[in-house]
């Protein structure tokens, strides 16, 4: 019988919440660079006497707004996607990686989350071939949450990582 833990969109979104600004800033910033680096090259063109058709100077002043949308798509994309953990037999099948034999899960911690003090982060360390994995998945609900331990404890009895 196949066993599902979700994590909820909140915390998804609270998730990312703390780093979303940090990044898109930077990406702003990185566009802007771009950007005047391409109006740089544009304007010296035009002063070596070439000219320079307009709709390559519109290009250069809006491209500085693309790296930030991206990142902007991205983050709605993260924070969007379903989150879970399924318990399947013999594997474990992790969200946003497929599934995970039992005998390739190295380790498990489930522990308060730092950024998210009212909730668990269950952290799961495995590895396929020369890859290494790590799960994570934040939950809030107590009775989830005691469930997913009980499991683990059954399932991994000896892989528990302080």
């Amino acid at each position: 019988m196949n066993q599902r833990f979700d994590q909820p969109l909140r915390l998804r979104q609270a998730e990312y919440s703390r780093l979303a600004p940090i990044v898109i800033k930077a990406f702003s910033v990185f566009g802007l660079i771009l950007s005047a680096v391409l109006l740089l090259g544009l304007w010296v063109e035009a002063m070596a006497g070439n000219d320079v058709a307009p709709g390559r100077w519109i290009f250069a002043a809006s491209v500085a707004f693309i790296p930030s949308l991206l990142i902007k798509v991205q983050l709605w994309l993260l924070t969007h996607a379903s989150h879970f953990l399924e318990f399947r037999p013999g594997k474990l099948f992790l969200s946003d990686i497929g599934n995970l034999p039992d005998r390739n899960v190295d380790g498990w911690v489930l522990e308060t989350d730092p950024w998210v003090p009212h909730c668990k982060r269950l952290k799961i360390l495995g590895h396929v071939a020369v890859r290494h994995i790590r799960f994570h998945l934040l939950l809030d609900d107590p009775a989830q949450i005691e469930a997913l331990a009980k499991l683990l404890h059954e399932r991994f009895p000896d892989r528990e990582k302080a």
